[in-house]
C-alpha cells in the first residue's frame, strides 16, 4: 500500500499530529509534545539535547509560540557561527563609535528578542569567554552595550539547544559547571529517527507532498519496499536525512512509485544486508567481497529489524535481543 500523505492536525490515540512542524503519532512524539507544553507554561530556561537533524529549532519555537511570549519576537542564533572577539558586539550591541567602522548605535541579539525568546543553538562550541559573558546577563537581567556607559536592562526567555553532552565537556573543563545549571532548568530529549517506524512513513508521506512543485503533477507516493527499507535504516541525520532522501528519491524516480532502487545507495545496503543474511546481489564468480555486509552493519539492519517487529518498543526489543536499554540507545545512535 503506498504511504498515504495527508496529515491529520487533530490530537488522539494513534492520530498523526503536525505540532508546529514537529510530526509524529508515536508514544515518543507524545512525550515530547507533553514536554514541550509544559515547558512552555514556564519562563524557565530550557535545555534540548538530541542529535543533529532531530528538529531542536523545531521545539523551540513550539515552545516559544505555545507560550505567553508568543506574540513577542523570537531571535534564534548559531553560537557555533560567532567568533569570541565578536561576541560582545553580535550580543550586546554597541554605541556609534566604539570601534572603527561603528558608525551608529545597533542593539544586539538580547535587546532584538526583548520581550521573547532567544534561542542558543549549539550552546557547547561557545568559548569560556564567552560563556563566562552570558552568565553574567542570565543571572542579572543587566548587558552593557560595547561602547556604552551605561548598563541597559534586557527581559528575554533563554531556550538553548545542543547535541553534545554538556556533563562530559563540563568535566574535560570545556564548558561552565555554573552556567550548566543555570541554563538547565526545564531539559527535553529529543527522540532520534531511527526506531519510530510509524513517524518514518508519516514523516515521509509529509516530505513527499511538498516535492509536488519539484516533481510537477501528483504527489509521489513510497512503494512498500522502499517504505521498509527506510524503517530499517539508522538515519544518523535523523528527519533533516529523511526528507533530503525522499526529495531526491521524487526527482529521480522512474514514475509515480518510489522505488527500493530509487533510494540511496546507503539505505539499500542496510536493507538488504538483514534480507539476504550475510550476502546482497548472489554472484556467480565465488565469494565477492564486494557483495558482503561487515558485521556492524548486520548488527544495525538486525537489531532494527527486531525493533521494526516489535512496533519501535525499545523495552521488548531490548529484552529480545538480550542487552540492556542503554546499549540499546548507544547501537542505535552509533553511525
Amino acid at each position: 500500500m503506498p504511504v498515504s500523505t495527508a496529515i491529520d492536525t487533530k490530537s488522539g490515540a494513534g492520530q498523526v499530529v503536525d505540532f508546529h512542524g514537529l510530526i509524529g503519532c508515536g508514544p515518543e512524539m507524545c512525550g515530547l509534545r507533553l514536554r514541550l507544553k509544559k515547558a512552555a507554561s514556564t519562563d524557565a530556561p530550557v535545555l534540548l539535547t538530541g542529535a543533529s537533524g532531530s528538529g531542536k529549532e523545531l521545539a523551540a519555537r513550539a515552545i516559544h509560540k505555545e507560550g505567553a511570549r508568543r506574540h513577542r519576537p523570537f531571535v534564534a542564533v548559531n553560537c557555533a557561527g560567532i567568533s569570541e572577539s565578536l561576541w560582545e558586539s553580535e550580543f550586546f550591541g554597541y554605541k556609534a563609535g566604539a570601534f572603527s567602522g561603528a558608525a551608529r548605535d545597533q542593539d544586539g541579539l538580547f535587546a532584538a528578542a526583548h520581550g521573547g525568546t532567544l534561542f542558543l543553538d549549539e550552546l557547547g562550541e561557545m568559548s569560556l569567554a564567552s560563556q563566562a559573558k552570558l552568565l553574567r546577563v542570565l543571572e542579572g537581567g543587566w548587558l552593557r552595550p560595547v561602547g556604552a556607559l551605561r548598563e541597559r536592562r534586557v527581559d528575554v526567555r533563554i531556550v538553548a539547544a545542543t547535541n553534545r553532552d554538556l556533563s562530559q565537556a563540563v568535566e574535560q573543563g570545556r564548558f561552565r559547571h555554573d552556567l550548566l545549571f543555570r541554563i538547565d532548568v526545564l531539559g527535553v530529549s529529543l527522540p532520534d529517527l531511527a526506531g519510530r517506524f510509524n513517524d518514518i512513513a508519516v514523516l515521509a508521506g509529509h516530505f513527499l507532498q511538498g516535492c509536488r512543485r519539484e516533481v510537477g503533477g501528483a504527489t509521489p507516493r513510497l512503494r512498500p519496499d522502499a517504505l521498509r527499507a527506510l524503517q530499517d535504516y539508522a538515519f544518523p541525520g535523523n528527519a533533516r536525512e529523511l526528507r533530503n532522501i525522499v526529495q531526491s528519491a521524487a526527482v529521480f524516480a522512474r514514475d509515480a512509485q518510489i522505488a527500493l532502487e530509487d533510494l540511496p545507495a546507503s539505505v539499500r545496503r542496510q536493507y538488504g544486508g538483514i534480507d539476504d543474511g550475510c550476502r546482497r546481489d548472489a554472484q556467480d564468480d565465488g565469494l565477492a567481497t564486494g557483495d558482503l555486509v561487515t558485521l556492524e552493519e548486520w548488527k544495525q539492519a538486525y537489531v532494527r529489524n527486531v525493533l521494526r517487529r516489535v512496533g519501535g518498543n525499545k523495552r521488548a526489543a531490548a529484552r529480545i535481543l538480550g542487552i540492556e536499554r542503554r546499549t540499546l540507545y548507544r547501537w542505535l545512535t552509533e553511525d
